[in-house]
């Protein structure tokens, strides 16, 4: 009764053996066998290469399946799960900060009115240099036309003098005129950020103009 026993056991044995040196012999000598996109089969050393895009079966020295590789990723399909990272770590990253915004809101404005009088605020004071920038660039405008009318000097000397003069008049005149063109955008900008923190406002309170009257 102890001979089949001890049988047993050496079988038992021999497995636990065979198997780590069949995985070695794969890992090195190993037959692979792949079938490329025009159905052709490879067998050998080669077949990784002549199949880098398909799937390759692993066969042991018998033939039997071992394991199978699947297709590498193709350089489309890695750039593609490279962008589709990108953009969800980009989302990912807008999503949070748009959640501190907000928060933000609620942390700044206590209610509607108070993102009234701030946005009011700004605008007035765009409006005010607006107005000093318009004011100087007319004067700057008359200058100018007092120079273009004026009698042209014999000097040569008076000629280039007034030539400075008008040069650098209207070289002020484009400095204030881009001012106040960058004032107006400015302005808009403000206009269009309130408007802004005002949905989020609603959004946040589950309020709206109506409910809360706000004026436009």
């Amino acid at each position: 009764m102890r001979e089949p026993k001890l049988k047993r056991s050496k079988s038992f044995l021999f497995i636990l053996l065979a198997l780590p040196v069949s995985f070695s012999f794969s890992a090195h000598a190993q037959i692979e066998k792949c079938q490329d996109e025009l159905g052709k089969w490879h067998y050998g050393d080669s077949a990784a290469a002549a199949c880098a895009e398909s799937k390759i079966t692993v066969l042991d020295k018998k033939g039997v399946k071992v394991k199978e590789i699947d297709r590498p990723p193709s350089h489309e399909e890695v750039e593609a799960r490279e962008a589709e990272k990108k953009r969800l770590q980009e989302q990912a990253a807008y999503e949070k900060e748009r959640a501190i915004a907000r928060q933000r809101i609620l942390r700044v404005y206590p209610d509607e009115a108070s993102i009234h009088r701030a946005r009011d605020q700004r605008i007035e004071g765009l409006d005010k240099n607006i107005a000093l920038n318009e004011e100087l660039l007319g004067e700057l405008r008359l200058r100018k036309k007092k120079l273009d009318d004026a009698a042209v000097p014999k000097d040569e000397k008076a000629k280039k003098r007034q030539d400075r003069q008008k040069l650098n008049v209207q070289n002020q005149i484009d400095q204030y005129s881009g001012s106040i063109s960058q004032l107006r955008e400015d302005r808009e900008k403000v206009q269009k950020k309130y408007s802004n923190i005002l949905e989020e406002f609603y959004d946040l309170t589950g309020t709206g103009p109506a409910q809360t009257g706000a004026a436009n």
